[in-house]
């Protein structure tokens, strides 16, 4: 198992896909194999490597985000600069030998959330606005008809009136 760990930050593969994910995307803050005493065995910036995480590496869990997510500005993992770190567990013949840690920038994350519910709220804002005018039409359409209904209950009683007016014998009040 330690000999699997000490050749890890040789492995091409991890390294080839470091170079090609994560120092390509301004999200990602690192990338990051931890052995089960916090020591770095391997990370997307080799300087980091034979670090050993701090006894409190991670300032608060995030459990908005999942149970594995943690607010951190490790020296070790991230040299300082605010990110959300997620990890998952590493086994080797089902014994835990590390985890493995990938962080995301916080700030990219504000930003993007942000934008994300910049976008939501003009949709509700367009929601909202719709149902307003709706509401209001509707609410004009509905005076015009209880107007339009005075106007014929009037004119049925005019009409009535009239009509018992006709009916009713010279001399006799009509009703």
């Amino acid at each position: 198992n330690k000999q699997t760990l000490v050749e890890l930050p040789d492995d091409m593969f991890l390294r080839k896909h470091w170079e090609r994910v994560i120092k390509t995307d301004r999200s990602r803050l690192f990338a990051a194999v931890v052995d089960t005493n916090g020591r770095v065995i391997a990370h997307s910036d080799a300087t980091r490597e034979g670090a050993v995480l701090e006894g409190a590496w991670y300032d608060r869990l995030v459990p908005e985000a999942g149970d594995d997510v943690v607010e951190t500005r490790s020296q070790a993992l991230s040299g300082g600069v605010p990110g959300f770190s997620v990890s998952s567990p590493l086994y080797n013949n089902n014994r835990l030998i590390g985890t493995y840690h990938s962080g995301l920038r916080k700030d990219w994350v504000d930003r993007t959330l942000v934008e994300r519910q910049a976008a939501s709220k003009r949709v509700w804002a367009y929601l909202l606005t719709l149902i307003g005018l709706i509401v209001a039409i509707s609410g004009v359409s509905l005076f015009f008809i209880s107007r339009r209904m005075v106007v014929l209950h009037e004119s049925i009683k005019l009409t009535r009136s009239r009509r018992c007016a006709i009916r009713a014998p010279r001399g006799s009040i009509a009703p």
